[in-house]
This record gives structure tokens, C-alpha cells and sequence, in this order.
């Protein structure tokens, strides 16, 4: 009988004690969810300003390719966090920047597109820029029910694959890690093309 009762207290003991670890979990988490949300706001209004910087800079005819990089990942998602670019709507022109090689070598998929849209342009894009880009390049496909949301869920699809970011205007951007793999891409196709003779 005694040592029931002790069993039983102990299992007392331990369902408090598990009931205090579970609420101080859920204090930690959200304590963590509020930092990482607060950071990756912070991110993307300094990625803003930068972008602003960069259309500023290239007025001025300075190369802003040639400033370093630098790159986040939070959970999964690339933000820029050194791009300087200009912000949505401060340049509409699509061309792209000068000295930027243009990707339009017919990408195989919609992600593909996604990101030449946005490598292309050298900036923040809004949906409707790009929808009308898409459309420009003939990319729409005649058996879309609906060519916007299919045009829209393609960015969505290159967003979870990292491939491209977003926002807090709701702009879409191409992350810096992108840019660099394009980069060294470009680099490796003139290496290879000028070795031959």
C-alpha cells in the first residue's frame, strides 16, 4: 500500500513537472517566433533602402555589381540582405541592367522563367510587371484557364524553392545566393566557350 502511494506521488510530481516543461516550450517558441519575426522584418526594410541606394547609384553610372554581397538564410528562405537594387515601381522599364547578360535562352520551366524575369530586370518586380514580361515573352501557355494565377503560382513555386524571395511591399526579388550561382554560371560558360578555338 505504501509504495503505491509512493508511486503515485511520483507520478504527481511528474505530470506537474511535465506540465511546466510544456508551458515553458511554448514561452520559448513563442519568445523565438516574435525575434525571428522582428530580424526578418529588419532584413527586408534594410533590403529596401539598398535596393533604393542601388537605382540612385547606377543614375550616377556607378557599377553596383561591383559591391560585395552578402546573404541571409532564415528557415529556409533566402532575403537579401546587401543587394542594393531599386525598390518596386522606381524603375518600370524591364530592360535589363546595363552590363547584365540576359538569361532569356528559353528556361525550361516556370521557376526557370521566374528567375530569368527577375535576373533580367536587375530589381524588384511587382506581379503585374511581371505577369506583363511573362506575357511579352510569349511564355503563356494557350491552355491556361487562368494565366495570372498560373503566372502568379509559378513565383510561388520558385519562392518555396528558394529561388526567388519577397518583400514586405510585396515586390519579388531575386536573393543574392541566386545571383551568385548565375554569376558563376555566366563565368563558366565564357571560360568554357573561350577555351575553344
Amino acid at each position: 500500500m505504501e509504495e503505491t502511494r509512493t508511486l503515485e506521488t511520483a507520478l504527481e510530481v511528474a505530470q506537474q513537472q511535465l506540465a511546466a516543461a510544456e508551458q515553458e516550450l511554448v514561452a520559448v517558441r513563442e519568445r523565438a517566433h516574435r525575434e525571428v519575426t522582428r530580424a526578418r522584418e529588419r532584413v527586408q526594410r534594410l533590403s529596401m533602402a539598398v535596393y533604393s541606394l542601388r537605382d540612385v547609384l547606377a543614375a550616377q553610372g556607378v557599377d553596383p555589381g561591383q559591391l560585395p554581397r552578402v546573404s541571409v538564410q532564415f528557415f529556409g528562405e533566402v532575403e537579401p540582405t546587401h543587394a542594393i537594387g531599386a525598390t518596386a515601381g522606381v524603375r518600370a522599364e524591364t530592360a535589363p541592367v546595363e552590363g547584365h547578360q540576359s538569361m532569356e535562352r528559353e528556361p525550361l520551366s516556370t521557376t526557370d522563367r521566374a528567375v530569368a524575369i527577375l535576373a533580367d530586370a536587375g530589381r524588384p518586380m511587382r506581379m503585374p510587371e511581371l505577369r506583363a514580361e511573362w506575357a511579352r515573352r510569349g511564355w503563356v501557355n494557350p491552355r491556361w484557364k487562368t494565366p495570372d494565377a498560373a503566372i502568379t503560382m509559378a513565383f510561388h513555386r520558385a519562392r518555396k524553392a528558394g529561388r526567388v524571395g519577397r518583400m514586405l511591399d510585396g515586390s519579388w526579388v531575386l536573393p543574392m545566393m541566386v545571383r551568385d550561382e548565375l554569376a558563376r554560371g555566366r563565368e563558366q560558360e565564357d571560360t568554357d566557350g573561350g577555351g575553344e578555338k
